[in-house]
């Protein structure tokens, strides 16, 4: 699968469990194919089912320990910048060289009802307590 240069956007539509496999094989095409500009949008987990989500975003301790673990599958090895939002019961990540990008999107994603990814745990947190 070759990517096309100078994307704006590029959406993941890959099944969560194959997403890690999907950025290890594709992430320097990805990242390429963006450039300094573009983002990268991946539904990227569920909560009941953030395994993905963590992997993708290096949040698990002790990956490392893990035989089939690669570190070519974090995001964090094509893009400078990444966020998680929560929205309609689903995590979707972009991922970007572009702070300023990132920032746009974001902004148009809370005013649609999109909230932030610490916040959805901070707010399912204050729930347990109550």
């Amino acid at each position: 699968m070759d990517f096309p240069a100078n994307c704006d956007v590029i959406s993941v539509g890959v099944f969560y469990g194959m997403q890690p496999s999907f950025l290890l094989k594709k992430g320097d095409d990805l990242a390429k194919s963006l450039g300094e500009k573009g983002v990268l949008m991946i539904q990227t987990g569920m909560p009941e089912a953030l395994f993905t989500q963590h992997l993708l975003l290096g949040d698990l301790s002790k990956l490392s320990n893990w035989g089939w673990f690669d570190n070519k599958m974090l995001l964090d090895n094509y893009f400078k910048y990444k966020e998680t939002i929560f929205i309609d019961n689903e995590f979707i990540t972009f991922a970007s060289q572009s702070f300023d990008r990132i920032d746009e999107i974001l902004d148009k994603a809370y005013e649609m009802g999109a909230f932030n990814y610490n916040t959805f745990f901070n707010q399912q947190a204050i729930k347990v307590i109550e």
